[in-house]
């Protein structure tokens, strides 16, 4: 998150705010655990698997991930692959809010 400390006061005052103390101490540790598997990555030099390299692949470059050390040891996607990559992407959302959905009501 990038701002200045009021802004990032005020941010973290709206989440406060909006999910309470413990939905607060939650997203901590999603923030955390995000951190430590992007660290332990980085340190390791763990490659992306391709389906999720060809998936994530505009938001890399948006969020500067390619920056990272590791990011060398993910293949670049071939030709093909980057030819379906945005029909693949638009696909993948509802995709996943259908299994989501299944997945749901297969519990019930």
């Amino acid at each position: 998150m990038q701002g200045s400390e009021a802004e990032l006061a005020q941010a973290r005052q709206g989440l406060l705010d909006t999910v309470g103390p413990e939905g607060l101490v939650d997203a901590a540790a999603v923030v955390g655990n995000f951190e430590r598997m992007t660290r332990i990555a980085d340190a390791t030099g763990i490659p992306l698997d391709p389906p999720v390299n060809l998936l994530a692949g505009d938001l890399q470059g948006e969020l500067g991930l390619n920056e990272f050390g590791s990011a060398r040891n993910t293949a670049e996607p071939g030709a093909i692959a980057n030819l379906l990559a945005p029909l693949l992407r638009r696909i993948s959302v509802p995709m996943f809010r259908l299994l989501n959905r299944v997945a749901g009501t297969a519990d019930e």
